[in-house]
């Protein structure tokens, strides 16, 4: 993986609000407000779903723990 960020990106959840209204960032900027990034190993990427879906997939799975 190398350091480089392949613009437009786009969120790849389909669970959430992306499949009706996708999430896409023309440039950096956009996709460091948007979606955040990750360090791997020492390489920089984009985190793959927005930040958005990101905080619901995180609620519902808090409330699968909860019902379970």
């Amino acid at each position: 993986m190398s350091n480089t960020i392949a613009l437009p990106h786009s969120c790849h959840c389909s669970d959430y609000d992306c499949r009706l209204n996708p999430v896409v960032a023309l440039t950096y900027q956009e996709v460091d407000a948007l979606f955040g990034f990750r360090n791997l190993r020492g390489n920089v990427a984009p985190q793959t779903w927005c930040r958005v879906c990101r905080v619901k997939g995180a609620a519902d799975s808090k409330k699968k723990k909860a019902q379970s």
